[in-house]
C-alpha cells in the first residue's frame, strides 16, 4: 500500500474543530441541566427508597395481622376446648356430686350396719367368752356333784339291795322255822316261833349290813396299784408320760371306771379332769382292758396334743375301745381360735380311729374327719373363720375340703366371703422347723373401697394370684408374704385428680371414670409393685407403674392420652404421696 499522499492533520487542530462545531450555550443553562439531572435522579432514589419502606411496613403489617389472625383463632379453639373441657368437668363434678348425694344415703346406711354388725358380733364374742368361763364353772361344779350324786345313787342302791335280802333272809328263816317246829305241841310252837325268825332278821340284817358296807367300801377303797398299770398303758399308745391322781369304780347307771385329774405329757398337753370308762369290772385286773365307750369330761389340749391324738402309732393292743366321746373340749393354741367343742371319735378294728366328728357347742363350727391310714380327709364348714398365723382377715360362711397328715394340711378347696366379695383357692400348710404356707387364691367382687378407700370408689376387684410365705413361728407367717398375680377393675372412679384437665393443661381437682383397669402385681416384703397398668373412658387413656413402698407412700409415671374432636393431646404424669393422699402432676 502507498503512503497517505495527504498531508497530516495535527490532533489538536481536529479537537478544536470539534468543539467550535458544537452548538454554543451559556454556562448558567448547562449547570441548571446537570442539577435537574441529579435532583430527577435523587427523586427516583427517593421514591424507590420509600416505595420499598411502605411495602416492606405494609408486608409487616399484613404478616402481623395474619398472625395476629392466626393466634387469635388458635386461642379462639383452645379457649373453646378450654370452655368445653371446663363445661365437661362441671358437667361431671355435677354429676358426680348428683350421684355421690345418691348414694351417700345407702352407703351410710350401709356403714351403719356394719358397725352395727361389728359391734354385734364384738358382743356376741364377748358372751361367748363368758359363757365359756361360766361354763367351765359349771363343769367343775357339776363334777363335784355328780360325784356326791353317783356315791350317794350307789349308797342307795346298796341298801336297797340290803334291805331286799335281808327280807329274803328274814323269809327263809321263818319258813324254816315253820317246818322245824312240832305240830304236837301247838303251845310251845307258838312260845318259841317269835324267837327263830327275830334270830334270823337279826343275821339278814347283820348280812345286809356288811354287803353294804363292802359296797360302799368298793368305792372307798383306793385302786392305786391298778393306776400304774393304766399308765403305762395310755403312755405306751400316746408315746408320752401320763399322770392318773385317782382311780375309782362305779355302779350306777352302769358299771364303769372313774379316772380323775388325767395328764398326758410332760407339759400336760392332755388334760382331762374325768374320764368315764364303760366296761367290765373284771379290767381293772386283766393285762388286756375293753371297755365299750369312753367319755372325757372337759378335755383341754394343745396344738401338740392333738398331734399325738391324731397321728399317734398304736403299738399295743391292750387297750381296746369302740367309741370316745369328748365333751367340752377346749383347743389352747396361739394360732388358731376355736369355740369350745364336741368330739366323737370311731375307732376301727386296728385300735385307732376310723371318723371324728368335731361341732362346736354354739354350733358355729363343724368338722369331719375320716383315717386314711398315715393322713386324713378333712372338711370344715364355719359360720366365720378367722385366717390364723397373723392374718387380719375373717372369711364368712367358710367352706374347706383336704387332707391333714403328722406334716401338714393341704386344702384342695377352699371358699368364703370378706371384703364385700369372694375368696377361694387352695392351701399347703407344712410345720416342723418352719413353717410355710403356699397356694393359689382367686378374689371375685372384692370392694375398692374396703382396700384402697381414699384412692379408687365404685369399683370391684378381681384377680388371681399365688402365693407363699415363711417363718421359724406360725404367728409370724403373714408378716412377710408374696403374691404374684393380675388384677382387673372394670369400672371405677380414680379420685382426687381429673386427669383429662391435666393432660390439657388446666387444674387437676376432680375425680375420673375409668373403665377396663387392669394391671400386675408383686407383693413381697410389705412393698407392692403395679407393672403394666392401664386404664381409660372413652377418649382419654393411660398407663404405666406404680410402686408403693412398706410405708404406703406412692411413686408411679404414666403416659396419658386424650383425643379432642380436632387434635391428640398427650402428656407425662407423674404419682407421688401416700395410699391416703395421691398427687397427680403433669411433666
Amino acid at each position: 500500500m502507498k503512503p497517505d499522499a495527504r498531508p497530516r492533520k495535527a490532533p489538536g487542530a481536529r479537537s478544536k474543530r470539534k468543539l467550535d462545531a458544537r452548538p454554543r450555550t451559556k454556562p448558567a443553562a448547562r449547570s441548571k441541566r446537570k442539577l435537574d439531572a441529579r435532583s430527577r435522579s435523587r427523586r427516583k432514589v427517593e421514591e424507590e427508597a420509600r416505595r420499598k419502606v411502605e411495602e416492606e411496613a405494609r408486608r409487616k403489617v399484613e404478616e402481623e395481622a395474619r398472625r395476629q389472625a392466626e393466634e387469635d383463632a388458635r386461642r379462639r379453639a383452645e379457649e373453646e376446648a378450654r370452655r368445653k373441657a371446663d363445661e365437661e368437668a362441671r358437667r361431671k363434678a355435677e354429676e358426680e356430686a348428683r350421684r355421690k348425694a345418691e348414694e351417700e344415703a345407702p352407703k351410710k346406711a350401709e356403714e351403719e350396719a356394719r358397725k352395727k354388725a361389728e359391734k354385734e358380733v364384738r358382743k356376741k364374742a364377748e358372751e361367748a367368752a363368758a359363757e365359756i368361763a361360766w361354763k367351765r364353772t359349771q363343769v367343775q361344779a357339776r363334777l363335784l356333784a355328780e360325784d356326791q350324786a353317783w356315791q350317794e345313787e350307789q349308797a342307795q342302791a346298796m341298801l336297797e339291795a340290803a334291805e331286799r335280802a335281808a327280807e329274803e333272809q328274814a323269809k327263809r328263816a321263818a319258813e324254816t322255822s315253820t317246818l322245824a317246829s312240832p305240830k304236837t305241841a301247838p303251845t310251845k310252837a307258838k312260845a318259841g316261833s317269835r324267837t327263830p325268825p327275830r334270830r334270823g332278821k337279826l343275821i339278814a340284817l347283820a348280812l345286809a349290813a356288811l354287803l353294804v358296807g363292802g359296797l360302799v367300801a368298793l368305792h372307798l377303797i383306793s385302786f392305786d396299784g391298778q393306776i400304774s398299770r393304766f399308765e403305762e398303758l395310755v403312755a405306751v399308745q400316746i408315746q408320752e408320760p401320763v399322770k392318773i391322781k385317782a382311780l375309782r369304780i362305779a355302779l350306777v347307771p352302769q358299771p364303769h371306771l372313774r379316772l380323775e385329774g388325767v395328764s398326758i405329757g410332760s407339759a400336760g398337753q392332755i388334760k382331762v379332769p374325768l374320764i368315764k370308762a364303760t366296761g367290765e369290772i373284771g379290767n381293772l385286773y386283766k393285762d388286756k382292758k375293753v371297755f365299750k365307750s369312753v367319755e372325757f369330761d372337759s378335755l383341754v389340749v394343745t396344738e401338740e396334743g392333738l398331734g399325738w391324738i391324731l397321728f399317734s402309732k398304736l403299738p399295743t393292743r391292750d387297750l381296746v375301745f369302740e367309741s370316745v366321746d369328748a365333751l367340752n373340749t377346749t383347743l389352747e393354741s396361739k394360732n388358731i381360735a376355736l369355740p369350745a367343742f364336741d368330739a366323737k371319735l370311731v375307732a376301727d378294728e386296728e385300735g385307732g380311729w376310723k371318723t371324728i366328728a368335731i361341732q362346736a357347742r354354739d354350733k358355729t363350727l363343724s368338722l369331719a374327719m375320716a383315717s386314711q391310714g398315715q393322713s386324713a380327709n378333712i372338711e370344715i364348714t364355719a359360720q366365720s373363720f378367722k385366717i390364723p398365723f397373723g392374718s387380719v382377715l375373717t372369711l364368712e360362711d367358710f367352706v374347706a375340703k383336704g387332707s391333714v397328715n403328722s406334716a401338714g394340711l393341704v386344702l384342695t378347696e377352699f371358699k368364703g366371703f370378706a371384703l364385700g366379695g369372694t375368696l377361694s383357692g387352695t392351701a399347703r400348710l407344712t410345720w416342723g422347723a418352719n413353717w410355710s404356707l403356699a397356694g393359689e387364691l382367686n378374689a371375685k367382687q372384692i370392694d375398692t373401697a374396703r382396700i384402697v378407700p381414699d384412692l379408687i370408689d365404685g369399683g370391684r376387684v378381681a384377680g388371681d394370684a399365688s402365693y407363699a410365705m415363711q417363718a421359724a413361728q406360725a404367728a409370724r407367717l403373714f408378716a412377710g408374704p408374696r403374691l404374684e398375680g393380675r388384677l382387673a377393675i372394670p369400672r371405677g372412679i380414680l379420685l382426687g385428680a381429673d386427669l383429662g384437665s391435666l393432660v390439657q393443661g388446666g387444674e387437676k381437682r376432680g375425680d375420673t371414670k375409668f373403665t377396663d383397669l387392669d394391671a400386675s402385681f408383686l407383693h413381697e416384703a410389705g412393698a407392692t409393685q403395679f407393672r403394666q397398668v392401664r386404664f381409660g373412658q372413652g377418649g382419654m387413656s393411660a398407663s404405666g407403674t406404680v410402686d408403693v413402698d412398706a410405708d404406703k407412700n406412692v411413686r408411679g409415671r404414666f403416659a396419658a392420652d386424650l383425643k379432642l374432636s380436632t387434635e391428640l393431646r398427650r402428656a407425662n404424669l407423674t404419682v407421688s404421696g401416700t395410699l391416703k393422699k395421691v398427687e397427680w402432676r403433669r411433666q
